[in-house]
């Protein structure tokens, strides 16, 4: 009998930080395929994906979103916010994100950049054992509105706490929220497919 094949999907790449975490945690290796997307090209996820060459990666620097048509993006300082992590840029910061999403925080810069209709990519994935981590500062709850979870449940959600209705939406849709004892991290939701 043959397995299912392993994927993990990185909505958020940033530089690298959480897939650095989740190759410990889920014992990662390279019979996995992994998908990193990261939105923000002052993140440089190209460069960045070097120190990850041994593993079965694939690249997009799009946002994560519910359409292919392209978005503005506001491109946040970290000035002042977050510290850099190996980051050659000032507009790589954390809170970056897409204009639509009428978002509190300050901008230093926008630029329109690719998009990718999320709902409907990750469907090629069924039957495979999907893990996702979704950190796209405030798309998460607008990706998963959307998101085919009649037709396609992934095993595991790692998201952001970006919305307040995130927690009963991922229980109505099959879910169960779990604790995760690998990470002190209080602001991700983790949610198991019950």
């Amino acid at each position: 009998m043959m397995m299912s094949k392993n994927i993990f999907i990185d909505c958020g790449f940033h530089l690298g930080e959480g897939l650095t975490e989740f190759i410990s945690m889920l014992n990662i290796d390279s019979n996995w395929e992994i998908h990193c997307f990261e939105a923000n090209p002052a993140c440089e996820i190209h460069n960045k994906i070097s120190q990850f060459s041994h593993l079965n990666i694939h690249v997009y620097n799009k946002a994560v979103w519910v359409h292919d048509n392209g978005v503005l993006f506001n491109q946040e300082s970290n000035v002042g916010g977050s510290p850099k992590v190996n980051s050659t840029s000032n507009i790589d910061g954390w809170g970056s994100s897409i204009s639509d999403l009428n978002s509190s925080h300050g901008y230093e810069s926008q630029t329109f950049i690719e998009s990718l209709d999320f709902p409907n990519w990750i469907k090629k994935f069924e039957g495979c054992n999907v893990f996702c981590k979704m950190d796209i500062e405030g798309s998460e709850y607008k990706c998963l509105s959307k998101f085919p979870f009649s037709d396609y449940k992934p095993k595991l959600f790692i998201i952001e706490k970006s919305h307040y209705k995130m927690e009963s939406f991922m229980i109505e849709n099959g879910y169960e929220q779990i604790y995760n004892p690998y990470s002190t991290i209080d602001y991700e939701l983790y949610f198991k497919l019950k």
